[in-house]
């Protein structure tokens, strides 16, 4: 297997359809569900101003390392088929995705409960740091706990049976 096999810290964009669509053919029928995440750079800074482009930088090596171990550990947790993490560095304006995660499994709760936990995974460990520029100025802000100082709750995890979707 590949050092950091599943995983990515790169400038360019990742095609989530065309990455779903190598996944489940890989897997020869085992998938039954695949969920896609990308968190795009917002306008809003949580209360700080409006936001214009973010600045991505990372210790890539060890993002690397982290990332993989992430992929690793989800995919053993929730048992799934594939996985896929990308972090993307360099300056992002609004409206432009800042990271991707897909999870690829035999049914659905398992890969929408891996992407809730990879993303607050990878905000509480990996070295990822963001500079936002707004008209006002730039700032430094911290990945781990920028949502949850400000009130925001990671999604909850709902039983498969109680899931509000097909």
């Amino acid at each position: 297997m590949a050092r950091h096999e599943g995983v990515a810290v790169q400038r360019d964009a990742v095609d989530l359809d065309a990455l779903a669509r190598r996944v489940v053919a890989k897997a020869k029928g085992q998938v039954g569900a695949v969920t896609t995440f990308a968190g795009y750079v917002r306008a809003d800074s949580l209360g700080k101003g409006k936001v214009t482009s973010i600045d991505y930088e990372a210790f890539r090596e060890m993002a690397l390392e982290q990332l993989a171990r992430i992929r690793r550990d989800a995919m053993a947790k929730f048992g799934l088929a594939d996985c896929r993490i990308v972090h993307r560095t360099g300056t992002l304006k609004v409206g432009q995705p800042s990271i991707f995660v897909l999870c690829a499994a035999g049914h659905r709760a398992p890969t929408l409960e891996a992407t809730a936990w990879i993303m607050d995974e990878v905000k509480r460990v990996v070295p990822v740091w963001k500079r936002e520029r707004s008209k006002d100025g730039e700032r430094w802000v911290e990945g781990h706990d920028h949502g949850r100082r400000q009130g925001h709750a990671t999604a909850p995890r709902l039983p498969e049976a109680r899931l509000p979707f097909g």
